[in-house]
């Protein structure tokens, strides 16, 4: 129900309740002054009886000449009282059931004021509680329920009414000051006064947020413009820079990228050529050092190529449906030479045998491979390596959880970094951008890429929408 649809129901029933509780009180009263009245008529009977007075000597004196007209004034005597004792028989018959309907009618009004207090309460002011106070105070004062004892009074109670309700409203919304009516009229001569130059300064913080241009007026809030027309300037330029930045950066490490492929191809290349020519013990193990080396550099040029183009957003996602449980096995099994040779075991928790979401295939398959091959360079040897797949509402989670041999004395957002690795006196093969790179694809689809440090367990944590 809307909040006017509501404020007029509950001033209906209020105005009903209040015409309810008047009219019972004015039954109330009106019984009170019948039953003053048979006990005055009740108590002469009495007094007539008990001094053997007739009706017409108690009734009436009335001195009169002539017998005949004597006699007459007698019998109506007796016949007017005769009448009275008959309505007072007729009120003492009438007044118990009258006095249930007022009754009755008092406890209807209140509970109807009760319900509508707690079941209508005021969700908007209307003209504050200070308002319903000055105008219940105005009603004492010119005495409005004296006007009239039906009409007046029950416009007393309604305003009442409205009063506590207005009350019970503020004390709900914890007496917010929006409410009072001295307050809202401040408002509005507030508006009067400088209603155009908070329009103004309204529709500049509008135009900062939306990165229009912003305007300075000569109003009273110049100053405030001038300041966001700063802000906005600098914010400007300092997106110029990081953007020119970002740029360089790009085009650096594709450049350098670019450049050291072909070298390094043509050292790659020639180092597998020598080794089918015959060579002494330590010329074979040098050259088997230099492959190692070269093969490492060009792992590290490729790695450091994609996380540029995809961190760029040059290239674009490849989203296809897939099932996640199978590229997951995928990976394992391209893997397995490697969880081999680091005797380590895989075991898996999947909450069903086949989950379909909407990725990017390879690069997600690199994000696994990374965080698997990591697992293998750090994990304890021997031991294992644990795959969680679980549905969380709208995202699929995928945990990848190994025992450490090494004391992980560095916190997520440290190993995150670009070129930082966990085994600092890097007696182990790795660049460090394998879990940044894991970062990276997991963002450019959508998701979100997370690590978790428990003592010695390292948990990587992949979460991809549905």
């Amino acid at each position: 129900m809307s909040s006017s649809r509501k404020n007029i129901l509950a001033w209906l029933i209020l105005a009903a309740a209040a015409v309810l509780i008047a009219g019972g009180l004015r039954v109330l009263r009106t019984q009170s002054l019948l039953g003053e009245t048979d006990t005055v008529v009740q108590g002469t009977t009495e007094f007539a009886e008990e001094s053997g007075t007739s009706i017409q000597e108690t009734a009436v004196h009335v001195p009169t000449t002539d017998a005949a007209e004597q006699s007459n004034n007698s019998f109506a005597v007796a016949d007017e009282y005769a009448v009275t004792n008959e309505s007072v028989n007729d009120s003492y018959h009438y007044s118990s059931f009258i006095r249930i309907l007022g009754v009755i009618s008092l406890l209807i009004g209140c509970a109807a004021c009760i319900a509508v207090l707690i079941l209508l309460q005021q969700d908007e002011p209307l003209i504050g509680p200070d308002g319903t106070m000055i105008l219940l105070v105005l009603s004492v004062l010119f005495r409005l329920y004296s006007w009239n004892y039906v009409i007046g009074l029950s416009l007393f109670i309604f305003v009442l009414f409205i009063t506590l309700r207005e009350l019970t409203g503020w004390v709900k919304h914890r007496f917010r000051l929006t409410w009072l009516i001295g307050i809202r009229i401040a408002y509005r001569l507030t508006q009067l006064a400088y209603g155009r130059d908070i329009h103004h300064f309204s529709a500049q913080l509008e135009h900062f947020q939306e990165g229009k241009p912003v305007e300075i007026s000569d109003g009273l809030y110049a100053d405030m413009e001038a300041k966001l027309l700063l802000m906005q300037q600098e914010h400007a330029k300092a997106i110029q820079e990081a953007v020119a930045s970002e740029r360089f950066r790009v085009d650096l490490i594709t450049n350098v990228s670019h450049d050291l492929r072909t070298p390094l191809t043509s050292i790659i290349g020639y180092g597998e050529l020598l080794q089918n020519e015959p060579l002494s013990e330590k010329g074979a193990e040098s050259l088997n050092q230099l492959n190692r080396k070269a093969n490492y550099m060009r792992s590290l040029v490729e790695d450091l190529f994609e996380l540029t183009k995809v961190s760029s957003g040059v290239i674009e996602p490849n989203m296809k449906e897939l099932d996640l449980v199978s590229l997951l096995e995928q990976t394992i099994g391209l893997m397995q030479d490697e969880l081999d040779a680091a005797d380590l075991t895989v075991k898996r928790q999947y909450v069903h045998e086949k989950i379909l979401i909407v990725t990017d295939g390879g690069r997600m398959h690199q994000v696994f491979a990374n965080l698997l091959e990591n697992a293998c360079k750090y994990a304890l040897y021997g031991s294992r390596i644990y795959v969680y797949l679980d549905e969380n509402g709208s995202q699929i989670q995928v945990r990848i959880v190994n025992t450490a041999s090494y004391e992980m004395d560095f916190t997520p957002d440290e190993i995150m970094q670009r070129f930082v690795r966990g085994d600092k006196s890097r007696s182990t093969k790795g660049s460090g951008v394998g879990l940044a790179i894991a970062e990276t694809y997991t963002a450019s689809v959508g998701g979100s890429f997370a690590i978790n440090i428990d003592g010695d367990q390292f948990s990587a944590i992949v979460r991809l929408p549905r």
